[in-house]
């Protein structure tokens, strides 16, 4: 059988039959603040998604009390609290994000007396009246004695003195509960909840050496708190990966184990988690509000990686006889043991460096990482190199076209022929690739292809140093049964 739903006006009747049928008192209010704090832990999902779990000592008398647990995150989801508070029953709760600024205790006093004190310019003597707020919208409408005073928010007169602050109004943003104790309470509780406003990405820099060939790899976790509080002395994990949530419309607006590689040094550690990846930061960690920090993820040594030139054909025109294109270069990146690396490396960017004749490093170019687990690799697009181009004239052209099913198909046949010009005092492979809308017949070529998938063909070319090579090939496209 379901428990009965518990509404706010019925928790406020038992409220006053658990304080006594005789005599009401109200009940205790507790404050529970950061210096309360016995251990902090949050753990971080890719969606800008935190798990936050606070723990506090909490200290209780006997009956019904009002605990206020100050320092919460303002981006906090309510409805994902979970109170662990062995012996202690919750009641009611609320989240007081009603915080307290000048503006809002004025707003908040309208209708009340306030005492207003002005030091004489002069004399610096100080004189007291009694004035009554009348309205605060955008400023302050003020009664003192007799006379009515209408004052700019910039404007307002001497310093306004308050008795006392709301009670629905916090420094910080605060849950407050409603907790029955059946006897005397001291222990430490246990909140956890999500909040949104903080987000972590993984940023790497890479270190090439002068032939390409190795890469020294540093991997770090940057970490971004908007959530509106600070996160201090805090165990830190991670999420790589997406996990479902259910999203209201209307809040739209490691080495793994067996890697010996000695060059691979791990700053956290990296397990499974379903089928998610969850990183433990080692060491405790501050992350102040409104702060973008970053520790360190892992460290590689040469790496070994691949360099490649790599130029593209779309379509059965030319270039133009004074036109030419600057080839592609790219790296490829291997995430194996064998490599020496080996571990998972969740999304974010790739900055590559390599260093100039005195040795300084040179930012080169960078691309995006995918979630790349372990044994595949990736290619990253560094930009257009200078020294190595292609340019393609068509020699020939002819179609014919029938009509099938009502409809009108064409086949192609088309001649290209490519120049590839290399300016490096070096001689260059590159890879030359041709995509074709459809069918396709490769009918001759001066160099062999591959073919790397059905509507693509693929050349492998060595251009000497300084030097220049053409290809020519002739193929049919549009091919229909």
């Amino acid at each position: 059988m379901s428990k009965p739903h518990l509404t706010a006006t019925t928790a406020a009747v038992l409220l006053a039959l658990m304080l006594g049928s005789g005599t009401a008192r109200a009940a205790e209010e507790v404050n529970l603040s950061a210096s309360d704090q016995t251990d902090l832990a949050i753990t971080i999902y890719n969606q800008g998604l935190a798990q936050v779990r606070d723990r506090r000592r909490l200290v209780l008398a006997k009956g019904v009390s009002r605990v206020h647990f100050g320092g919460v995150a303002a981006q906090i989801q309510p409805a994902t609290t979970l109170f662990e508070a062995p012996g202690l029953r919750l009641i009611e709760q609320n989240f007081d994000y009603d915080l307290l600024t000048p503006a809002k205790l004025l707003s908040k006093a309208v209708g009340q007396t306030v005492r207003i004190y002005r030091t004489h310019p002069s004399t610096g003597e100080d004189t007291i009246e009694e004035a009554m707020v009348l309205a605060a919208e955008g400023g302050a409408i003020l009664k003192i004695g007799d006379r009515i005073e209408i004052l700019s928010a910039a404007g307002l007169p001497g310093r306004i003195v308050f008795d006392k602050i709301p009670p629905n109004l916090r420094a910080v943003p605060t849950l407050s509960m409603t907790l029955e104790a059946v006897k005397a309470f001291e222990d430490e509780v246990q909140l956890t909840y999500l909040t949104s406003g903080i987000a972590w990405r993984a940023d790497y820099v890479g270190q090439l050496d002068k032939d390409a060939k190795k890469l020294n790899l540093q991997a770090w976790i940057t970490l971004n708190n908007r959530s509106g509080v600070a996160y201090n002395n805090a165990e830190l994990k991670l999420v790589a990966g997406d996990v479902n949530r259910i999203r209201d419309r209307r809040q739209l607006a490691r080495a793994p184990a067996g890697v010996k590689t000695q060059s691979l040094e791990q700053a956290a550690r990296q397990e499974q988690l379903g089928d998610y990846h969850l990183y433990t930061i080692p060491e405790r960690t501050t992350i102040k509000h409104n702060q973008q920090k970053q520790v360190a993820l892992f460290h590689a040594g040469e790496v070994l990686v691949s360099k490649e030139y790599r130029m593209y054909k779309w379509g059965d025109w030319g270039s133009g006889p004074d036109q030419f294109e600057n080839a592609e270069v790219r790296i490829r990146l291997e995430n194996t043991e064998k490599a020496g690396l080996g571990v998972p490396m969740p999304q974010g960017i790739m900055r590559f460096y390599m260093d100039d004749m005195d040795g300084n490093a040179q930012f080169v170019g960078e691309d995006r990482v995918r979630n790349l687990p372990v044994d595949r690799g990736q290619w990253f697009m560094l930009g257009q190199a200078f020294d190595v181009t292609f340019s393609h004239k068509r020699t020939y052209f002819d179609s014919q076209c029938r009509e099938v099913a009502k409809r009108l198909r064409c086949t192609y046949e088309v001649e290209m022929e490519v120049t590839l010009k290399n300016a490096r005092k070096a001689a260059v492979e590159v890879v030359y690739l041709k995509e074709f809308d459809g069918k396709w017949e490769m009918l001759s070529d001066s160099a062999k292809h591959e073919k790397e998938n059905d509507r693509t063909a693929l050349w492998r070319i060595e251009i000497p140093a300084d030097g220049a090579v053409t290809l020519s090939y002739r193929y049919k496209d549009g091919l229909f049964d």
